[in-house]
């Protein structure tokens, strides 16, 4: 059997690891700080500004843009904008649907356009885009997912 003088060095710990154990634990830091980490924007990211765009103007008719009440006319008080991806062979551009609102005069209330209908609500793709996705899935049989390649490169 060795003696103690003939033990490996790297193997001396094995013999005092209560020793070892203090000791580590005085090491420890008594309090340890986190530095804050940065949170991504919640929502949709905003599409390229690059892109082209092409601005549609959804209106109320002329009838309904006069008070039922009182014949008076509406004044304009905003528009809300919403953006969609269109696509075109070899072309992708944005359409922006612009609606106006109007406030009633006489009794404050506000009327506005209504959405232009999509196949799914609340989608930023136009149904030519949409049928270009299914046509390259299903005839050409591409990927379905994205990659790094930009448009318009």
């Amino acid at each position: 059997m060795r003696g103690a003088e003939q033990l490996n060095p790297d193997q001396a710990w094995l013999f005092n690891e209560a020793e070892a154990l203090a000791q580590a634990a005085r090491s420890i830091p008594q309090s340890i700080t986190i530095p804050a980490h940065e949170r991504g924007k919640r929502g949709r990211k905003k599409l390229d500004a690059a892109l082209p765009r092409v601005e549609v103007i959804h209106d109320l008719p002329e009838a309904q843009r006069v008070c039922a009440e009182h014949g008076e006319p509406l004044r304009r008080m905003g528009e809300e904008i919403s953006e969609q991806l269109d696509y075109k062979p070899a072309y992708v551009r944005v359409i922006r649907n612009i609606r106006p609102k109007y406030v009633w005069p006489c009794c404050s209330s506000v009327s506005i356009a209504p959405v232009p209908t999509q196949l799914f609500p609340k989608s930023l793709a136009t149904p030519s885009l949409l049928a270009h996705i299914v046509t390259a899935k299903f005839v050409d049989g591409l990927p379905l997912y994205l990659t790094d390649a930009r448009v318009g490169e």
